[in-house]
């Protein structure tokens, strides 16, 4: 039988979402962990290949010493690494999604979110590449509308699974949430980063297990913290709507 979900509180504060999170993440920490890992060994066995490109084209007889071998291997080493990068966003990307459709739904059932995420595939997929072009450009240029933009996206992967929005609409949500809580949400942000940071800085360096047990346990806590101050701040809507 499912644990009920965890409830919102009129608390927002650091700590009211580092408890938050750790509860959700406590509740369905089998199926997250088995996701996490699921991603951790599908990405790190891609990058793993992409690292030994040249056995490989060695082994295929890749090589052609008749064409330019350097700038052909060249070629096929920039196509390979691009197609690394980008199957790796996609299977972390859905992982996220995946991760967040659990505590959506209070399920811990993998395989039936993993069916309803499929769909919310390319919007996921887009509010990434989008959020993060317009987070760096805004980086590049200013530096605090990176941040801003920062915080609005970040929950974008959120809003395309919860309420089944389009890339655009979920990107253009994030000015909504933090209405009247942007300094609150930031400094959150900031400061749970940070510490998360910290702590896969620690965990990593415990000999051979580290870096991986980091990957696996920390990227997707980083998901529930995210969907944490999402369900408070729509809470703290909800509130303000009901004083008025």
């Amino acid at each position: 039988m499912d644990n009920p979900p965890v409830q919102a509180t009129n608390s927002f504060n650091l700590f009211t979402i580092i408890q938050k999170s750790w509860e959700r993440f406590w509740t369905y920490s089998n199926q997250i962990i088995a996701v996490s890992a699921l991603v951790t060994i599908i990405t790190m066995t891609l990058t793993y290949l992409n690292g030994g490109l040249d056995q490989v084209k060695a082994n295929l007889g890749l090589i052609d010493p008749f064409n330019n071998p350097e700038q052909f291997t060249s070629t096929l080493r920039v196509s390979f690494t691009s197609l690394v990068i980008l199957l790796n966003g996609i299977f972390t990307t859905l992982g996220s999604g995946v991760i967040i459709s659990i505590l959506h739904n209070s399920s811990r059932n993998i395989a039936n979110e993993i069916r309803a995420v499929l769909p919310k595939t390319l919007p996921l997929l887009i509010a990434g590449f989008l959020g993060t072009l317009a987070v760096l450009g805004g980086i590049i240029l200013f530096i605090i509308p990176g941040i801003v933009l920062g915080i609005w996206f970040m929950f974008a992967p959120t809003v395309v699974v919860v309420e089944n929005k389009s890339a655009i609409d979920a990107l253009k949500r994030g000015n909504g949430l933090v209405k009247g809580k942007f300094w609150s949400v930031l400094l959150i942000t900031l400061l749970g980063f940070i510490l998360l940071a910290a702590l896969s800085a620690t965990i990593s360096t415990i000999p051979v297990f580290g870096p991986l047990a980091s990957d696996i346990l920390l990227w997707p806590f980083t998901v529930v913290f995210i969907y944490s101050l999402y369900t408070e701040l729509i809470h703290f809507h909800a509130r303000e709507n009901n004083t008025q």
